[in-house]
């Protein structure tokens, strides 16, 4: 009865892994953590010999696939980030980038040369 039940859990097996293989293959590294903020820093790791570009804009790699990602002050709410892998495929991501509030000071009364610089 044991002997009977092997080669259907064996055809299980490689039905289950065959299934799995492709989505292995379009699952490569790209991992960015941070803050996805305007004037916040994101970190990611990508294969190592992987080229990243940001909105168009490559970006520094090191050899082993690490990269830092900076957004403006001003950084539009979308950001798209495109990794090339050595081997020429590629994958694209689409990040979220909240507004920031920033604090605004006003002083009232300063003299004119001290506003506004002399040349």
């Amino acid at each position: 009865m044991v002997i009977a039940t092997l080669p259907r859990i064996a055809a299980a097996i490689f039905l289950l892994v065959a299934a799995a293989i492709p989505a292995l293959a379009s699952d490569r590294l790209l991992n960015l953590e941070g803050r996805f903020v305007q004037g916040g820093l994101a970190f990611g790791i990508t294969e190592a010999g992987a080229r990243v570009l940001i909105d168009g804009i490559a970006v520094r790699v090191s050899k082993g696939g690490l990269f830092v990602v900076g957004f403006g002050r001003d950084a539009p709410s979308r950001v798209g980030v495109r990794v090339i892998y050595a081997d020429g495929h590629g994958a694209s991501r689409t990040l979220t980038v909240a507004p920031r509030e920033y604090p605004v000071q006003r002083i009232d009364g300063l003299a004119p040369r001290q506003v506004t610089p002399g040349p």
